[in-house]
């Protein structure tokens, strides 16, 4: 029988209280045999300690960390414990959860997944609101942890000189959670990586004016040997894959019923076929700019027929503060240039 997989704890003696109230929330889930929560008060009289920690950390599958200024002032913890963890979230990809137990100064905790906001500690709330944490905590855990292993896997790795003999041609469907009537924006793709954020660069643009959800680069769809997969590029609000948080820079398979989610956005395949490569390039057979160009046409003929020669100053300038606004994250690359220039020869035309 397979060993559940392992969940590390980092905290201070000093808040023993807390862990304490953390073991009775996995209780069910280490009954159940779903998780194994391991923290040093299972190290064994007379054992080896940094040995038993060092063999813990290696096989853990996450990490939680009680953090409070005690757990920061701690010298093992801050010179052996957590310097083992980050280089393990750095070269593995383990998942390191931060529970705020009382105020502190995070430091380069603050890059991991915080289960509260660091001006509401733990201890700052009433016993409902921490208990809510703790479920939350759980529900986290659970659902990271139970992503099939065999639909996951690391970067699919490409021989070198041996290209896609295939490139796909996908249907993407997003739909906005928020607004269930509203109909699916459905948008085609002839390529081998779809780059999705809020950068009007991105392959799959998706709209966050206030840069609350989205990242400018979030995630990726990449095709390898006819399968494709999603890989969350470091986002400040995570990607979801059929509702479970799946790691940074790890590649998960994309199955034909799978919804991935970013914030409110819900991104499905709807459709998968493939053209042969016969050994060219891939713009030998299909133009990759045509779709985008298409869509950057229709958009153009959607401004012109509101703008005419007759259309009021106000409208101008509106017109010109959207662009503002809408471009002001852009850098300029060379496909830009290209772009005005064309418009700009042709425009009598």
């Amino acid at each position: 029988m397979a060993k559940p997989p392992k969940i590390f704890v980092s905290y201070s003696h000093k808040d023993k209280a807390w862990l304490k109230r953390l073991q009775v929330h996995f209780k069910a889930l280490e009954r159940d045999g779903t998780v194994d929560l391991w923290d040093d008060t299972e190290i064994k009289f007379g054992a080896d300690w940094d040995a038993e920690i060092a063999s813990s950390l290696d096989h853990a599958k996450a990490a939680i960390l009680l953090v409070s200024a005690d757990f920061l002032a701690s010298d093992y913890i801050i010179n052996e414990e957590l310097k083992d963890l980050l280089e393990a979230g750095e070269k593995r990809g383990l998942l390191i959860l931060i529970v705020i137990l009382r105020p502190c100064v995070l430091g380069k905790l603050g890059q991991f997944q915080l289960m509260n906001n660091p001006e509401e500690p733990l201890e700052g709330m009433n016993i409902v609101e921490q208990e809510k944490v703790f479920v939350n905590l759980v529900k986290t855990i659970k659902k990271v942890l139970t992503i099939d292993p065999k639909t996951s896997r690391q970067e699919p790795q490409r021989k070198a000189g041996i290209h896609n003999l295939l490139i796909p041609h996908l249907r993407v469907g997003v739909d906005l959670t928020n607004k269930p009537d509203q109909a699916t924006d459905v948008r085609a793709f002839h390529q081998e990586r779809i780059s999705i954020g809020r950068d009007p660069a991105s392959d799959l643009l998706l709209s966050d004016p206030h840069k609350q959800v989205v990242s400018k680069q979030h995630a990726e769809i990449t095709y390898q040997d006819d399968r494709l997969y999603v890989t969350d590029l470091d986002s400040m609000n995570f990607t979801y894959l059929n509702d479970a948080r799946i790691l940074s820079f790890q590649a998960y398979e994309i199955q034909p019923d799978s919804k991935i989610r970013i914030g409110p956005f819900e991104i499905r395949i709807l459709s998968q076929s493939t053209k042969p490569n016969n050994d060219r390039t891939e713009i030998d057979i299909v133009n990759p700019y045509k779709d985008n160009v298409e869509l950057l046409v229709t958009a153009l003929r959607s401004i012109g027929a509101q703008f005419t020669k007759e259309t009021s100053r106000r409208d101008q300038v509106m017109l010109l503060n959207a662009l503002r606004d809408t471009m002001m994250d852009v850098e300029q690359n060379e496909a830009d240039i290209l772009i005005a220039q064309w418009l700009l020869r042709n425009i009598d035309h």
